[in-house]
């Protein structure tokens, strides 16, 4: 079996590699819209200089039987890598995921890294989708790092009475604090006042939220690596909602929070980073960032009709919140790691 890089543009190769990506998503995630062919494309040739990007394949006639990027950080992590991968539905169970994981080892080896992390999805009853990522990377060695839960909120069922009190008793205990509001991605940058608190924010990421047994240090974040991040979404299609909240006295930016949609796809979003800076919690800031931010995205996104979002499970706090805004339970989501 022959293991093959993809070789950044080469447009009919990656048809066949998105078309195996649709296939696999119809059994394993089918309430969740994967990325369409072009921002696809755009995930698959990143070329930021952050990270080095592979994407290794199996090919079989005009079939390409599986799959697995391969993300390897360069300005942090990097002693670390991150899979994500598929395998056609009717050509699993062939040797086809092993093979592609020992190259993507090798790799990982000859940059003398040690440790490979990925995850995966464990459906909940009447959920839908399968649990084969989860069992082929427990067979292959991986342990359980992290144990989150993805909740989604059915949009079409808000009780908007209830939404409207959190938001205003959520507030009765920010006094101090401003709303910051603004869309990026496809429609342009982030504000330039924000950048800093941002980049600050994601730095404190993997010290701040709950990471279990993951393998990984601080975040190396500047204004010009958000920037990178914000051209790369908007080539990938993606428009991002965001809420921030600035601490009125000092002026920084303490707490944030965005969620991402696709136009191909506007029915659908993913809660993306929900962060308050550790001095500033206690006064419900979370809470104001979601509903705040919910609030924002309903009224430019009329399509919008689910939302989901991961946290941890011992994230006790921030599932309550959810569970106040009416996410319910939809999966088990893990991140696994491997030392190699």
């Amino acid at each position: 079996m022959r293991v093959e890089i993809y070789d950044k543009g080469d447009a009919a190769t990656l048809d066949l590699i998105h078309a195996t990506g649709r296939a696999a998503f119809a059994v394993d995630r089918p309430s969740v819209p994967l990325a369409d062919r072009d921002a696809f494309a755009a995930i698959m040739d990143d070329d930021r200089p952050t990270g080095e990007h592979l994407l290794f394949h199996v090919r079989e006639g005009d079939t390409v039987l599986g799959w697995v990027k391969l993300d390897l950080p360069l300005a942090d992590n990097t002693h670390s890598g991150e899979l994500w991968g598929m395998v056609h539905p009717e050509h699993r169970h062939r040797g086809v995921g092993r093979a592609l994981l020992d190259a993507a080892i090798a790799h990982m080896r000859a940059q003398g890294r040690d440790t490979l992390q990925a995850g995966a999805q464990e459906p909940l009853p009447g959920g839908g989708g399968s649990f084969d990522g989860a069992r082929f990377l427990a067979a292959a060695g991986f342990q359980r790092a992290l144990e989150e839960l993805t909740s989604r909120l059915d949009v079409t069922t808000v009780d908007e009475a209830a939404l409207e009190k959190l938001r205003s008793e959520a507030w009765s205990k920010a006094d101090g604090y401003e709303l910051i509001q603004w869309t990026d991605g496809v429609d342009g940058e982030p504000p330039a006042e924000v950048l800093d608190g941002l980049a600050a924010l994601l730095n404190r990421f993997f010290t701040d939220t709950p990471m279990g047994d993951l393998d990984v240090t601080d975040l190396n974040y500047t204004p010009e690596r958000l920037l990178a991040d914000n051209a790369s979404a908007a080539k990938g299609g993606r428009r991002t909602f965001n809420s921030a909240v600035r601490h009125r006295e000092s002026g920084q930016v303490v707490g944030w929070t965005k969620i991402h949609i696709r136009s191909t796809a506007p029915h659908y979003g993913m809660q993306g980073i929900t962060m308050v800076s550790d001095g500033h919690r206690g006064h419900r800031l979370g809470t104001v960032l979601k509903v705040e931010n919910l609030r924002f995205m309903r009224e430019r996104e009329p399509e919008l009709t689910a939302i989901d979002t991961d946290n941890a499970v011992s994230n006790t706090h921030m599932l309550a919140v959810n569970v106040a805004m009416g996410f319910a339970p939809f999966q088990n989501a893990v991140f696994y790691q491997l030392k190699v």
